[in-house]
């Protein structure tokens, strides 16, 4: 029993790492028979009006009835409903606005409201503190979990190795043929991922592929820096066109604050690219840059499932959606909260810098970005 409470204090003692993170403190009384149920995460600041959508996730082992147990929050205490639960089960008022990834139960309750300035949260049996969390702060549309902020939707892939197959280095751009010949051969599915696409030997490419019966989707950064070019809109409008599926992450759900990825998944091949899918960067003209070519069947299946992943995300929007307007510069605000590698949340509301591009045959295209954040979209 000396051995429990050891492992507790020391638990509660732990000071988070994390922006907004403050410890608990040592002297809160603990229920000493447990196993007890324990705080996995919360969600106090979710994108959505009213925050609709907060919630207080625990750890239940087998066997607990939280019925036992209360939530305090120092001014409400909110008994838990009667659910046999094991693993993970959220609790919350809005049920609906949870995502219920993995094998994390959904309870509704009448939560109390989680403030954005701070909480300090307690979960009790008959009176008794036996697990507490507190945090400051909470930035928006970001999950405080094993002692710090990330964003909702946060990827945790765990490196893969490589084991068989065959594995082919190129040097850019001295061998463009090389980025395009497992699209070029492939003949079940084309997945490719890329911050920009400009290239028409690539989209020409990708059409092929489609017509020969291969399941083609491309993914690409709806906000690059200077904007989508009316260049790279009409290759994009060619695909949507010829029925290939295609989607730009944007918008204040992104995971991450660009969509830097450029590699494709052909067939049982998966090639990776340090350039751009761009006449400069693929097309054999004046970036340097190197590619490479796997057919290990490990990694194949990890960056298909990656994919998978963010084009089946909330934030990747199809093109057609994106391209009619229907998110105007105003409703997509920059992502990412302030921190290394990220940018404050705010909306596109500053004076923005106009500049008309090219004429295409639909009609002229203008640039519109705001001078405060890098999210931009192109009108007619």
């Amino acid at each position: 029993m000396a051995h429990l409470r050891l492992v507790l204090l020391a638990c509660l003692l732990t000071v988070a790492s994390g922006a907004g993170a403050v410890a608990v403190a040592a002297d809160e009384p603990t229920a000493e028979d447990g196993p007890h149920p324990a705080f996995a995460s919360v969600a106090a600041n979710p994108l959505a009006e009213n925050d609709r959508g907060e919630y207080v996730a625990v750890t239940v082992g087998e066997g607990t009835n939280l019925s036992a147990y209360t939530l305090d929050d120092g001014e409400e205490r909110l008994g838990l409903p009667a659910v046999n639960a094991t693993g993970t089960v959220i609790l919350t008022a809005h049920p609906e606005a949870v995502r219920r990834p993995g094998n994390r139960s959904v309870v509704e309750v009448p939560l109390p409201r989680l403030s954005n300035s701070g909480e300090r949260l307690r979960l009790q049996r008959d009176g008794e503190t036996v697990a507490a969390l507190a945090y400051e702060d909470a930035p928006e549309a970001e999950v405080y979990s094993d002692g710090r902020w990330r964003p909702v939707g946060v990827t945790e892939y765990p490196v893969v190795d490589g084991t068989s197959g065959e594995a082919r280095g190129f040097v850019l751009p001295d061998a463009p043929a090389a980025a395009l010949a497992p699209i070029e051969q492939a003949d079940e599915r084309v997945l490719l991922a890329g911050y920009t696409l400009t290239s028409r030997r690539v989209t020409d490419a990708l059409v092929r592929a489609h017509d020969r019966g291969a399941r083609v989707r491309v993914l690409l950064e709806g906000g690059p820096v200077g904007g989508i070019t009316s260049e790279q809109a009409a290759r994009l409008d060619r695909l949507v066109n010829a029925g290939v599926g295609v989607r730009v992450v944007d918008g204040p759900t992104a995971r991450y604050r660009y969509h830097h990825a450029k590699y494709a998944v052909a067939d049982g091949r998966a090639t990776v690219l340090t350039e751009n899918w761009k006449p400069s960067g693929v097309g054999g003209t004046s970036s340097r840059g190197w590619g490479a070519t796997v057919a290990d069947e490990a990694v194949v299946s990890r960056l298909a499932e990656t994919f998978a992943g963010d084009f089946g995300y909330r934030a990747a929007i199809p093109w057609r959606e994106f391209r009619e307007g229907r998110r105007s510069p105003a409703s997509r605000p920059s992502r990412g909260r302030s921190g290394p590698g990220r940018s404050p949340r705010r909306s596109t509301t500053s004076p923005c810098r106009c500049s008309p591009r090219r004429t295409t045959p639909s009609g002229r295209w203008f640039a519109v970005s705001s001078g405060r954040s890098r999210r931009s979209a192109y009108f007619r």
